[in-house]
C-alpha cells in the first residue's frame, strides 16, 4: 500500500487526509492565489507608466509601454478565455445518432432491439479499453484493476440481458432558470411504481452513463430519468457550470418530473462526480419539492477550485495565475460561473434530505477527503443524522460500484429504500440514525489508514 500511496502522492493529491478539523473550518476553499494580485498590479503599472510618459512629452516611451500593457493585458485575457472554454465549453464530439430514444416497432426484432440499444451501455460498460476509465486506474494495484475489469464484464452481461426486456425510453424536457432546454430519457421499467429515480452524470457526459446503475434500480422498482446537463449532450448551453448551475437545474427536473408524473410520486436524486455534486448542492435549495426523499453522491466534489488545481498541474499548466484568470474571464462570460461560488458542500449543510455519500479511497480526480467534509458536514444539517458515508479502499474515480458491487449496490438500497417505501425522517429511527460511516468497506479502527 506504502508504494501506491507515493504513486498519489506524485500527484499532489491527498488520499488518506487526516479527519476533518471539528472546528468546522476544515477544508476552507483555497482563494485566489496572491499571483494574481501581483500580475494585475504589474499590468496595472505598465498602464500607470504609458499615461505618466505623455505630459512629459516623450511620447515614445508612453507608446511602447502602453503596447507593451495591450500586449499583456489581451494575453491575459485570452489566456483566461482558453482555459475557461477548454474546460467549461460544450463537447465537439460529434452525437451519437443512437443517443436519442427513438420507438421500435412492438415487432422489431432483436437485432432492432440491440441496435436501437447500441449506445445504452455508456461509457463505463461499452469498451474494457474506455478512455475514462482509463485515466483513473492509475493509482490501483493490477489485480484491483483486473478484479474491476471482470466485475465490468459480469455487470455488461447482466445489464445486456435486461435492456433487451426493458421498453423503449422516452424523451422529456425541462426548462432552466436560464431559459435553457434540457433533455433527459425515461425509462418506465416500473409503470405502476410511483418511485423514481433522476440521476445526474458526471462532466461532459451523456444520460448514458447512468446505465452502469439502471438495472439495479429497475429491479428495486423504481422509473428512472437520465439526464442531459446543461452543454452536454442534446440539453442546450454553451458552457458546463461546474455542478453549481447544475444544481439549479436539478431542482428544474424534479418540478418538471412531478408535474408529468404527479404530487404523489416518491424521487431519489443520484449521481457520480460532477452530477452528485449538482445534487449535493440541489439538496440545499429553497424550493426543492417535498417529493425529494433522498440523495445519493458518489465521488461528489465539495468546492471545485481544490479539484482544478491538481487537474491543471497534471497537465502541465501554472496553476497561478491560470485558475485565477480563469476564474475571472469566466464569471462574466455569458453562461459563466464565478468558480469560488461552487461550493456543494453549502448545499449539504442546509439539506432536509437524508443523504449517502460514496467514494473511492484510490480516486485520484477527487480527494477523498471531499467526502469525509461532507459527512461531517451532513450531521449538522436539518436532516441530522440521516446520513451515511460509505468508502471503498480498492476503487479509483467512480470505480466504487465495480470494485465492490455486492457492497455498493446493498448500502444504497438499504438506505434508500426505507425512505420511498413510505418511513419518513420523522418515523424511521433505527438503523437509519446514528449510522456509523463504513471506511474500508467496514466500521472504522484504529488501523484504517483514511484516519491517520
Amino acid at each position: 500500500m506504502a508504494a501506491q500511496d507515493n504513486e498519489i502522492t506524485s500527484r499532489r493529491i491527498t488520499v488518506f487526509p487526516q479527519e476533518p478539523d471539528r472546528t468546522g473550518k476544515h477544508a476552507e476553499v483555497v482563494d485566489a492565489s496572491p499571483l494574481i494580485y501581483l500580475v494585475l498590479g504589474g499590468i496595472s503599472l505598465l498602464l500607470a507608466s504609458a499615461i505618466g510618459f505623455f505630459p512629459m512629452h516623450n511620447a515614445a516611451a508612453g507608446i511602447l509601454f502602453l503596447g507593451i500593457f495591450l500586449i499583456a493585458f489581451v494575453s491575459l485575457v485570452l489566456l483566461g478565455r482558453y482555459w475557461a472554454l477548454r474546460l467549461f465549453s460544450k463537447s465537439q464530439r460529434v452525437p451519437d445518432p443512437a443517443q436519442h430514444a427513438k420507438p421500435l416497432a412492438s415487432d422489431a426484432s432483436e437485432d432492432e432491439k440491440i441496435a436501437a440499444h447500441i449506445a445504452a451501455m455508456g461509457s463505463f460498460l461499452a469498451n474494457p479499453q474506455d478512455a475514462c476509465r482509463c485515466d483513473h486506474v492509475g493509482a490501483l494495484e493490477d489485480a484491483w484493476a483486473s478484479t474491476i475489469e471482470t466485475n465490468r464484464q459480469n455487470e455488461v452481461d447482466a445489464t445486456w440481458k435486461w435492456l433487451l426486456e426493458c421498453p423503449d425510453y422516452e424523451e422529456i424536457n425541462a426548462t432552466s432558470d436560464d431559459d435553457l432546454m434540457l433533455v433527459g430519457h425515461i425509462l418506465r421499467a416500473n409503470p405502476t411504481s410511483k418511485n423514481w429515480l433522476i440521476f445526474a452524470h458526471d462532466y461532459d457526459g451523456t444520460w448514458l452513463e447512468g446505465m452502469l446503475y439502471a438495472r439495479h434500480w429497475a429491479e428495486w422498482g423504481f422509473n428512472l430519468l437520465f439526464i442531459e446537463q446543461r452543454a452536454c449532450g442534446a440539453s442546450e448551453g454553451r458552457l458546463m457550470g461546474a455542478g453549481w448551475k447544475e444544481r439549479r437545474d436539478i431542482v428544474a427536473w424534479t418540478h418538471a418530473l412531478i408535474e408529468t408524473e404527479g404530487s404523489d410520486i416518491r424521487i431519489v436524486l443520484a449521481g457520480h462526480a460532477m452530477g452528485a455534486a449538482a445534487i449535493a448542492g440541489a439538496v440545499g435549495e429553497a424550493d426543492l419539492p417535498e417529493q425529494v426523499f433522498v440523495g445519493v453522491c458518489d465521488s461528489a466534489y465539495t468546492d471545485i477550485w481544490n479539484v482544478l488545481i491538481p487537474l491543471l498541474r497534471v497537465d502541465g499548466a501554472l496553476v497561478h495565475p491560470t485558475l485565477d484568470v480563469t476564474s475571472l474571464v469566466l464569471r462574466n462570460m455569458k453562461e459563466g460561473t464565478n468558480l469560488l461560488s461552487v461550493r456543494p458542500l453549502n448545499g449539504v449543510k442546509r439539506s432536509h434530505v437524508p443523504l449517502l455519500f460514496l467514494h473511492g479511497e484510490r480516486d485520484v480526480a477527487i480527494p477523498p477527503y471531499m467526502a469525509l467534509d461532507f459527512n461531517f458536514e451532513a450531521a449538522g444539517a436539518a436532516s441530522g443524522e440521516n446520513h451515511q458515508l460509505v468508502t471503498f479502499p480498492h476503487a479509483g474515480h467512480l470505480l466504487c460500484s465495480l470494485s465492490d458491487p455486492e457492497l455498493y449496490f446493498s448500502t444504497i438500497h438499504d438506505f434508500v429504500m426505507p425512505y420511498v417505501d413510505g418511513l419518513r425522517i420523522a418515523e424511521y429511527i433505527e438503523p437509519v440514525l446514528e449510522r456509523e460511516p463504513i471506511l474500508g468497506g467496514r466500521i472504522p479502527d484504529a488501523d484504517n489508514p483514511i484516519l491517520k
